[in-house]
């Protein structure tokens, strides 16, 4: 397989490399996130210790990064709003992936247990939308369960534990088996089955979104580049830096959004239920 980055790129992208993560310390700082906080940011969100207390598993972080696509997430609200995930949560039967298989024989059933714990304004404003954002949410979380159910833990698994450090043959390897799972879960697509998948640990994975399609577009001079194209180049780049992909990863996006999500308050309609509750 050719080389996807030349002898004359690596001292370039060293160089990147100690400038962007510099730059990255010094916005941080200046958004008051310290460099204790800064590191959980490098860290895949199920290996982090605040996150394993909530009983992250596989199908929990299926459920956030299935909701990422479009802006689906405005109608799931996972991450945005504690009522809404803890929907989720008890229509998922707490992340129980065999319970909730056997709880669920259709999309549609999730869809409509979703209609009784959610509430009145349940996929209220969808119009004459085909599918609703909550009908392809429905959909996914329903192939999901019935991947994770049969051989997939095992084989997400066995992805987490691949050697970053391998060589680019292994790693096209590897993108056969993410293809493959692409290609079972509505609504994923390669980008959002790469979040879901680095999210629950496997490091040698970047997400190939509009911020790293840029940077690494610019870098290349190059017009038009193909995802699994930005996905090599990221995982020669770690090795080539002595860090994950899922750091580079991380670094060229909060550099480009701003966004230090796990240092931010989590404000929503919830917060004024629950004072309304509490009063």
């Amino acid at each position: 397989m050719k080389d996807i980055i030349t002898k004359v790129d690596e001292g370039r992208l060293k160089r990147l490399y100690d400038i962007l993560n510099e730059d990255l310390k010094l916005l941080a700082e200046k958004s008051n996130v310290s460099p204790g906080e800064l590191n959980d940011y490098f860290i895949p969100e199920m290996k982090l210790e605040k996150s394993k207390q909530e009983g992250q598993n596989y199908l929990y972080r299926l459920a956030s990064s299935l909701q990422n696509s479009g802006m689906m997430h405005n109608s799931i609200r996972f991450n945005e709003d504690e009522i809404r995930n803890k929907n989720i949560k008890e229509v998922l039967c707490n992340w129980d992936i065999t319970k909730a298989r056997e709880t669920y024989n259709s999309a549609d059933a999730i869809y409509e247990k979703f209609k009784e714990v959610c509430g009145d304004d349940f996929d209220k404003g969808s119009g004459t939308k085909k599918e609703t954002n909550w009908q392809k949410y429905c959909l996914g979380l329903f192939n999901g369960l019935e991947y994770l159910d049969q051989n997939g833990i095992r084989e997400i698994d066995e992805l987490v534990s691949f050697d970053y450090s391998a060589n680019l043959e292994d790693f096209a390897e590897k993108m056969k088996k993410v293809d493959k799972l692409t290609n079972q879960i509505h609504g994923l697509g390669l980008a959002l089955t790469c979040d879901w998948l680095k999210e629950c640990g496997c490091e040698w994975l970047a997400k190939p979104d509009v911020h790293i399609i840029e940077v690494i577009k610019h870098y290349k001079k190059e017009g038009k580049i193909s995802n699994k194209k930005v996905l090599e180049f990221m995982f020669e780049w770690s090795k080539i830096v002595g860090c994950s992909a899922y750091k580079l990863d991380k670094i060229i996006w909060l550099l480009c959004t701003g966004n230090f999500y796990l240092n931010k308050p989590k404000t929503s309609r919830s917060d004024i239920i629950k004072i309304i509750d509490n009063l």
